[in-house]
């Protein structure tokens, strides 16, 4: 995944440029469009878009972790599933987070789905037993860890932003992730994406090596 950043950049602004129009995003809550571009486009399809174009046929998604042999302290069912399978050895989770709302007021949801530490410390909420790894990208980071070593393991996080930079959010991830992981990052920005309050891109690749401990 750290070697094709440049084709994702550019398959993700080709795939923003298909969003204008009548062809744009539309809010099913409200039955109106939202701005041009593939910003407030789920997180689903927007993973399902960008998966195809790099890697046509050749992935899987929703996988079940307890498929692919997962070990963790707890009993796994098939409900815990990971996000991607390419190649059959690249084990993906994907996070898409934006700065603003389409009226260009900040989305505060972008901080939990950053920066929700706990489940680098316990996976599991000890009072209620509940998962919280789906949470935040260290919960993503935990998952992945469960995987044998034959599976390479990627974070793969679209962050879209435009009114202020990325700096700040994207620095307080790697603190968090660099204190609980080994890592090799990549990231690449596309600067020219349609949208009027999120009209940048960075996409940010860590390759999980292990944890620290």
């Amino acid at each position: 995944m750290l070697e094709i950043l440049n084709e994702y950049k550019q398959n993700l602004s080709k795939i923003d440029k298909t969003f204008t129009g009548h062809e744009r995003v539309l809010d099913t809550k409200s039955g109106k469009f939202y701005e041009d571009g593939v910003a407030f486009l789920k997180e689903v399809p927007s993973k399902q878009l960008i998966l195809n174009s790099l890697f046509g046929n050749d992935w899987e998604e929703e996988v079940p972790y307890i498929n692919l042999g997962a070990q963790a302290e707890w009993k796994l069912n098939s409900s815990t599933r990971l996000d991607a399978l390419v190649h059959g050895n690249k084990a993906i989770e994907y996070k898409k987070i934006k700065q603003a709302y389409n009226n260009g007021r900040i989305d505060e949801h972008q901080f939990k789905k950053l920066f929700m530490p706990f489940a680098a410390e316990n996976y599991r909420n000890p009072v209620t037993n509940q998962s919280i790894a789906s949470e935040g990208v260290l919960g993503d980071c935990e998952k992945l860890c469960m995987l044998p070593n034959e599976y390479e393991k990627y974070i793969v996080l679209e962050y879209h932003y435009g009114l202020y930079s990325s700096d700040a959010m994207l620095n307080a991830l790697d603190a968090q992730v660099n204190t609980h992981y080994n890592v090799t990052k990549n990231v690449i920005t596309i600067d020219n994406c349609l949208h009027p309050y999120n009209s940048k891109c960075d996409v940010v690749v860590y390759k999980i090596n292990g944890k620290r401990g």
